[in-house]
């Protein structure tokens, strides 16, 4: 949809619905699925942006595992390279790790689908990229 901010989402496969039975009017506009509990490299999310971009920029909605992270950072910078404006949201709910050894944190998870939502609702009201 012409100036209306597109969102982007992903991971690892294995909890589906996330991410792709999620697309669609009021969601996510693209999803980028990785292997099983592997997160998506950044070309697929690069390829994504570029697809979805209607010219008001592409929010990347982010769980925090660390793959996740490191991969959607790389492509934020290629796609800013490519003339798509970026924004990311990260979502870190989990507090059953805050303090764990094993995580790099809180990881996202079950509130990513909101975040999902929420942002979906926004841009379909013409919300810009920031707001978002």
């Amino acid at each position: 949809v012409a100036g209306k901010v597109a969102l982007v989402s992903g991971g690892g496969s294995g909890h589906e619905p996330l991410h792709a039975g999620f697309v669609g009017p009021g969601m996510l506009d693209a999803a980028c699925p990785g292997e099983v509990f592997t997160s998506p490299v950044p070309d697929q999310m690069v390829r994504a942006a570029a697809a979805v971009d209607s010219g008001a920029g592409v929010l990347f909605i982010v769980k925090n595992y660390t793959g996740d992270v490191l991969n959607f950072d790389m492509a934020a910078e290629l796609a800013e390279e490519e003339g798509v404006a970026i924004a990311k949201v990260l979502v870190d709910d989990d507090v059953a790790v805050t303090d764990s050894l094993y995580t790099a944190g809180r990881r996202g998870t079950g509130a990513t689908l909101f975040v999902e939502k929420i942002a979906g609702a926004a841009a379909d009201e013409s919300r810009q990229l920031a707001e978002i």
